[in-house]
């Protein structure tokens, strides 16, 4: 009898989890929030990619005021892998630039983050006092201040 009673209440427990088909999802709220999102996805991103693919597997030549397309297929491509010495060179630079320009960022924000800490435990009352204009250019921290923002803001630009 107590296995009936706890298959019993393992199936009430069943039927109270059991989605009912009278509940419905607030679609109007779902679209209402995302739909903007993705239509803006749409319009800023996924378009100008697929525009750029296409283009890419084109010939545009602007012929009377207007683009006469023809259809290349891959020899874009080819073209630009094989006989293309600018290609090659733009590769390499990327390349280069995306090896070391987080590098010298790393470096360059480290410095001027110690120089900043070591400038503020020498004189931790800094925040808390006035600082005239004279003895602030004098300490270096007018130009301090905003190279060391700066790292965090450049990273941003090179890594999108």
């Amino acid at each position: 009898m107590a296995t009936t009673r706890s298959a019993q209440t393992v199936e009430a427990l069943r039927a109270r989890v059991r989605p009912t088909h009278n509940a419905r999802k607030p679609w109007g709220s779902i679209v209402m929030f995302i739909g903007p999102t993705m239509l803006l996805y749409a319009l800023f991103l996924m378009i100008p990619v697929l525009t750029t693919f296409y283009n890419s597997l084109h010939h545009i030549e602007p012929t009377g005021g207007q683009l006469i397309t023809t259809y290349v297929g891959l020899e874009n491509y080819i073209d630009a892998l094989t006989s293309d010495r600018w290609f090659g060179m733009a590769v390499k630079n990327t390349v280069i630039w995306a090896l070391a320009g987080p590098v010298i960022e790393m470096f360059t924000a480290t410095a001027l983050a110690l120089i900043l800490y070591f400038q503020s435990a020498v004189s931790p009352d800094v925040p808390r006092r006035v600082v005239h204009a004279d003895s602030d250019l004098r300490r270096g921290r007018r130009v301090a201040l905003p190279l060391g923002v700066q790292p965090g803001l450049g990273s941003a630009d090179d890594h999108s």
